[in-house]
């Protein structure tokens, strides 16, 4: 389904928003040691990504037979296969903690890193999967990179929000960067979290304590007010 002119403009402006996160966070740290494929279908290629994703979340979300928990384990089962977590792991931390941090630290950090953000999307997306979810169109914003708009329906049927999923074509496939939930980038959140965690506790050790409790399962995951009135509208 094609999205109009103005939603396209929607989506272009957002990217300008966020001139300095596509230009040096998830972007520019992406490009160190990752090799990228410079793909004149990124936006196809995204689509298709998007929708089996999409689909197999909300096969999962809808699926009675599984408890709480067991719903939980299979969405952090198929996003683990999903993320992009090398370039999400160095932007969430950013280079100034990362310069900061021993390489003990560091190792520790990137160790949990993937069963951490594969908790937290779980998380966070398990409310969106309850939902409706029709794919829209994919705009190409970056040679390797494109957003897929997706929208939310509410119980009578009505678009209740929108919800943009960042990919990055890489040689090794096509991957989820970010999750965008009307305006808001669930790794811009994450990166002020860490920074918040790191400030009040000290020093990253405070981080990695609150990661390893995430996925020992010890911590609840909290999750964003966007997110929540999302789920109850």
């Amino acid at each position: 389904m094609t999205i109009i002119t103005p939603a396209r403009a929607s989506i272009a402006a957002f990217v300008l928003s966020l001139s300095a996160f596509t230009a040096s966070p998830i972007a520019a740290v992406a490009q160190e040691g990752d090799a990228v494929t410079q793909a004149p279908d990124t936006a196809s290629q995204a689509h298709t990504a998007a929708q089996s994703l999409i689909a197999s979340l909300t096969a999962i979300g809808s699926d009675q037979t599984l408890d709480e928990a067991e719903r939980r384990e299979q969405l952090r089962q198929v996003l683990s296969a999903s993320l992009a977590t090398g370039p999400m792991n160095r932007f969430a931390l950013g280079p100034s903690r990362r310069a900061e941090s021993s390489e003990t630290q560091i190792a520790q950090y990137e160790e949990l890193f993937p069963d951490y953000i594969a908790v937290i999307f779980s998380t966070h997306i398990q409310r969106l999967a309850e939902r409706p979810l029709e794919v829209r169109d994919a705009v190409q914003i970056r040679d390797n990179e494109a957003i897929v708009q997706t929208f939310v329906f509410d119980d009578q049927d009505r678009e209740a929000a929108q919800i943009d999923w960042r990919y990055r074509i890489s040689e090794d496939g096509v991957f989820l960067l970010d999750v965008i939930v009307e305006g808001i980038s669930r790794m811009v959140a994450l990166r002020a979290e860490f920074g918040e965690l790191i400030d009040e506790n000290g020093g990253i050790d405070g981080l990695l304590s609150h990661m390893s409790a995430v996925v020992d399962g010890v911590e609840t995951v909290r999750i964003g007010e966007d997110l929540e009135e999302v789920s109850q509208d």
